[in-house]
């Protein structure tokens, strides 16, 4: 039985702009809501999701991608 992941043919256009898309959210939520919430104590802890998401659906180069956009 096939993975339903195998199924579903991506580009890599595709997952380079989820990379990017899932960067940009994390970087307005971060600044949108948890500004004043969060302060200065955890900065990052937004972009893991973006970097775990995007290398889960393109692989390593958009999880490298979405990791430099994070930096």
């Amino acid at each position: 039985m096939l993975a339903m992941h195998a199924l579903i043919r991506k580009s890599p256009y595709t997952c380079y702009a989820f990379a990017v898309l899932s960067t940009a959210t994390a970087l307005g939520v971060r600044l949108l809501f948890f500004q004043e919430t969060l302060g200065t104590e955890s900065p990052f802890l937004f972009f893991f999701a973006a970097i775990i998401a995007s290398a889960w659906c393109g692989g390593l180069k958009p999880g490298l991608l979405a990791t430099a956009l994070s930096a």
